[in-house]
């Protein structure tokens, strides 16, 4: 993060600088991080499909100019259209790290050091139970 970044508890509207600090600071985990990432995608993604925001897709499109994708630009009203039908859906975030998502973390024996083993059992049984079948 930023050197001297802080910032109060509570909600918090940030400018651009203020949110890549929060969303980058390693003050505590990198699972901490993940959720901070998680938290900031779900309050763009709101900010920006609220009714009352008008959404310029072609400059929204310029504005993304760094993002890849294979997508053809022609599926973008029917993204939107299924982005308009989900705004009142219940969203659910989850950093899948341990110690319920991972059989193992920590410095493993051998060439590959620090790693983190999913419990991929326990991630599936997860998601079936957040989304269903």
């Amino acid at each position: 993060g930023g050197l001297g970044f802080s910032i109060q508890p509570g909600t918090q509207v940030l400018d651009a600088n203020s949110a890549l600090s929060y969303v980058r600071t390693r003050v505590d985990t990198d699972y901490g991080r993940n959720r901070r990432q998680q938290q900031m995608v779900v309050a763009l993604a709101r900010q920006l499909l609220a009714p009352n925001q008008p959404v310029n897709a072609p400059e929204l499109v310029a504005a993304l100019s760094s993002v890849e994708t294979d997508i053809p630009l022609e599926a973008l009203p029917t993204f939107m259209q299924l982005i308009g039908l989900s705004l009142n859906a219940n969203v659910t975030t989850q950093v899948l790290g341990p110690p319920q998502f991972a059989l193992f973390e920590g410095i493993e024996a051998g060439p590959r050091g620090w790693v983190m083993i999913p419990n991929v059992p326990e991630i599936r049984a997860y998601v079936q139970a957040v989304m269903g079948n």
